[in-house]
């Protein structure tokens, strides 16, 4: 089964409870997280921040979806 997680703008700090209960939602050992910018990000500042703090987790399958200037369709299939 398939879980979809949404969240909105991770901390700088680290929380233990939140890093705790995204590990428990994902629940697998190798998770994928798709990353969707409120705006496109073209340098990746924010999409990095983001690799790190799920590198963190032991999480590495990050991939971002601009779904503004860099959309496409075929990425999604």
């Amino acid at each position: 089964m398939t879980k979809l997680v949404l969240l909105s703008d991770l901390p700088f700090q680290t929380n233990e409870e939140l890093n705790q209960r995204i590990l428990e939602l994902l629940g697998r050992d190798k998770p994928s997280i798709g990353y969707i910018p409120s705006c496109s990000d073209m340098e990746r500042k924010y999409f990095e921040h983001t690799v790190r703090y799920y590198n963190q987790l032991g999480i590495e399958n990050i991939h971002y979806y601009d779904l503004d200037q860099e959309y496409d369709p075929s990425t999604f299939e």
